[in-house]
């Protein structure tokens, strides 16, 4: 790159575009010189088409860009971080938006999307907090996950004729969404799409929409079995009545709530999500009819009494014991309790992914020969420094798993599976000589860690290094054979991944990096 602005300010004529023979305008320091630095606009060639992973993520001073319609595919990441972005215009031709392609352009205020656009995949403007109006595309039929998450300025939706569709989380923290209008087309809303909404307060169902009711301050879907939107008008003094024909309690539903602390849920509820209950939740009251789910005043259980799970422990004790018939702990059963000790059974099999997260005052945990199943994140962002696995009476030990170092292992220590450490406490790590495997989400959201030593042992590496935003370069043995798409997802500054191996040797290349190609170091 540094080449081709000497020659450029010499008068020279160079062409720095890098286009792959399928027209795929190429992550590479070069095609960053396609923005104009004095305007801050980018107009992209007329050849290309598609604009490749990551191809001008983070780029600095990038205000405005225009998309010809010769562009096919925005791929992921592609203008991801671009924190001067104002303006996009997508000419009609342009088809497919990819994952995170403008997450994060947090001064965007302005896109004009094409209406030959028909597919848009998940956080593609996610948490580009100046977008205030979306102009919908018409030959989109679905509206996929996490897409408009955290655009706070928005303030009304309305889903075009043919939208079919609306997944998980698609609008959660939009704080400033007052109105959702549906089409009469939209048969399927998932029940977390619109979780977190504060100001939301009308809803409006097309004539002609046969698939939701909207009934004392809640929106109810697929057959009135599922609430997909609980306005604060569904709360009775500090009390939330969950109707009778309810089925599924999704996480975060009533997150939005205020004074809420008391919670009655129907014989009709077959699933129910710890995460459904909020902090702010002292008493739970269930249907005694209710043939899945009781409650003891402190904890929510399956009523399976050969495979007995805790849902959620919503009182605040200091101090916890579970009961001996407990065999599993659901995901996020103790989510931000301030307990500072916990007495699990020895039946216990199965611990879910942050079953104990944002427990800060929760030091250790001490497991049984029984854990079958101990999930990568069930200590994820809790304050837990030790695990110890107790001999049973026999004096055999867990045949599963191992702890050497601090560390948790398999029982044979070939995969790493986590440090046992708190977030923001590892700095720098280096994993032993003789793992074969780094599993996923080993070091999720070690956001402070600035370096990490991989032995050449490593074979393969899952979704590891997932929001390890310190982290800005990292060295690939020449062991490493697999590398995991996702291994580098929300790693945002790492800028530099060294390969010690030719050039394709390991598929899946950046593997979810948002700096794409150019941050790839091949041997």
């Amino acid at each position: 790159m540094q080449e081709i602005e000497v020659a450029q300010s010499l008068g020279i004529e160079v062409n720095p575009y890098e286009i792959d023979e399928k027209g795929v305008l190429l992550s590479s320091d070069g095609n960053l010189l396609l923005m104009d630095k004095n305007t801050g606009s980018l107009t992209i060639p007329d050849s290309v088409t598609a604009i490749g992973e990551g191809a001008f993520a983070n780029l600095e001073g990038l205000k405005t860009v225009i998309i010809p319609g010769t562009v096919k595919r925005i791929e992921t990441n592609a203008f991801r971080n671009n924190k001067d972005l104002e303006r996009v215009i997508m000419k009609e031709g342009v088809e497919y938006i990819g994952v995170s392609a403008f997450q994060e352009c947090t001064n965007l205020k302005t896109v004009e999307m094409a209406n030959t656009i028909n597919e848009i995949k998940g956080q593609a403007f996610y948490f580009d907090t100046s977008i205030e109006n979306i102009n919908l595309p018409a030959s989109l039929t679905v509206i996929e996950g996490y897409v408009f998450c955290g655009c706070k300025s928005i303030k009304n939706i309305e889903t075009l004729e043919g939208i079919k569709e609306i997944k998980s989380n698609s609008f959660r923290d939009c704080s400033n969404l007052q109105k959702v209008k549906i089409s009469s087309t939209v048969s399927k809303i998932d029940g977390t799409a619109f979780n977190r909404c504060p100001s939301l307060n009308e809803i409006e169902i097309a004539d002609g929409n046969k698939y939701f009711k909207f009934t004392n301050g809640i929106l109810l879907g697929n057959d009135n079995t599922e609430m997909i939107i609980i306005l604060e008008s569904a709360v009775v003094g500090n009390r939330f009545v969950i109707p009778n024909t309810v089925k599924k309690l999704f996480d975060n539903q009533i997150d939005g709530l205020k004074n809420v602390t008391v919670i009655e849920i129907p014989a009709s509820v077959e699933s129910l999500s710890g995460n459904f209950i909020t902090a702010s939740i002292t008493e739970v009251v269930i249907d005694k009819s209710n043939p899945n789910y009781e409650s003891d005043g402190k904890m929510i259980y399956t009523k399976a009494e050969n495979n007995k799970e805790l849902v959620k422990y919503y009182a605040n004790e200091d101090n916890v014991i579970v009961d001996k018939k407990i065999k599993s702990i659901k995901s996020y059963a103790f989510q931000g309790k301030n307990l500072k000790t916990i007495q699990l059974p020895e039946t216990l099999e199965k611990i879910e992914g942050q079953a104990f997260g944002q427990c800060s005052n929760l030091k250790k945990l001490s497991l049984g020969t029984n854990i079958k199943s101990l999930n990568n994140m069930s200590i994820y962002n809790s304050g837990i420094e030790e695990i110890e696995f107790i001999k049973d009476s026999n004096g055999n030990t867990n045949p599963n798993y191992s702890i050497i170092n601090g560390a948790l292992y398999n029982k044979d220590g070939t995969v790493f599976i986590s440090p046992i450490k708190p977030l923001e406490t590892i700095i720098t790590y280096e994993i032993p000589k003789g793992v074969k495997e780094i599993a996923d989400h080993a070091f999720h959201n070690q956001n402070k860690m600035t370096s990490i030593k991989i032995p050449e042992t490593v074979e393969k590496i899952g979704g590891s290094f997932n929001y390890c935003s310190a982290l800005e370069s990292i060295e690939i043995p020449k062991s490493v054979k697999q590398i995991s798409t996702s291994c580098f997802t929300n790693a945002t500054n790492l800028k530099e991944i060294k390969i010690n191996q030719k050039q394709g040797s390991i598929p899946g290349s950046p593997w979810g990096c948002m700096y794409g190609d150019k941050a790839v170091k091949w041997e």
